[in-house]
């Protein structure tokens, strides 16, 4: 009896350490999601001014408008930039549902 119960013991010990990786993985899929979510907004904003694409300015005004529209650009990526912790982190190109 008491091998029944050493053996029952440890199965439910063993249960528990895979439920906590479970546990761990749908942890990990919600950070995952959540950075696609912040990342998706800019991705396609970028994308349709790259679709645009870039203009050769014809005077110094339009040269100045294309400066600012880099700036501007750069500056809302680099929040993005600070918060990804490694490319494969949060890359959302190798999402299952895209």
């Amino acid at each position: 009896m008491s091998e029944v119960s050493a053996f029952q013991k440890s199965l439910l010990d063993e249960v528990r350490s895979e439920g906590e990786k479970f546990g761990e993985d749908i942890k990990h899929l919600a950070d995952f999601t959540s950075g696609c979510k912040k990342f998706e907004p800019w991705i396609e904003k970028a994308e349709a001014k790259k679709a645009a694409g870039m203009r050769k300015p014809k005077n110094l005004q339009e040269a100045e408008d294309s400066l600012v529209d880099a700036q501007v650009i750069s500056a809302t990526g680099l929040p993005l930039r600070s918060r990804e912790k490694s490319p494969k982190t949060f890359s959302c190109e190798s999402r299952p549902d895209r």
